[in-house]
């Protein structure tokens, strides 16, 4: 399709984040900086697709069972490009540093992921 803007591994990594907090698309949008509510269902979409899940909750689940979401001391932490767990997307720098533990580097697939 013409025009249609393909989601790289930064924005399935942040918007996967912000489901994972309960962010409903409205708050997405604001996050996003006024994003249009039709173009964040599209890349809730998007998502889905790519992680072939059905609906958000199975997102996150698939997240997890992929190894791009961790639960740890209560608070979820997603996977970024750099191959680190990052407690939230909006995450103070210091807090990131100091509290990243060691971790095998893992990487987001580059094709749809198979359940």
């Amino acid at each position: 399709m013409a025009g249609r803007a393909t989601l790289g591994a930064a924005d399935h990594a942040a918007l996967l984040s912000l489901i994972a907090q309960g962010s409903r698309n409205s708050d997405i949008g604001s996050f996003w900086g006024g994003v249009p509510l039709d173009t964040v269902k599209s890349r809730v979409r998007s998502l889905l697709a790519y992680l072939r899940c059905l609906d958000r909750t199975h997102a996150v689940l698939a997240g997890m069972q992929h190894g791009l979401i961790e639960l740890r001391d209560g608070q979820l932490h997603v996977l970024d490009v750099d191959g680190e767990f990052r407690p939230s997307v909006v995450v103070d720098a210091a807090y990131a540093a100091s509290s990243a533990v060691p971790r095998p580097k893992r990487r987001w697939p580059e094709e749809p992921v198979n359940l």
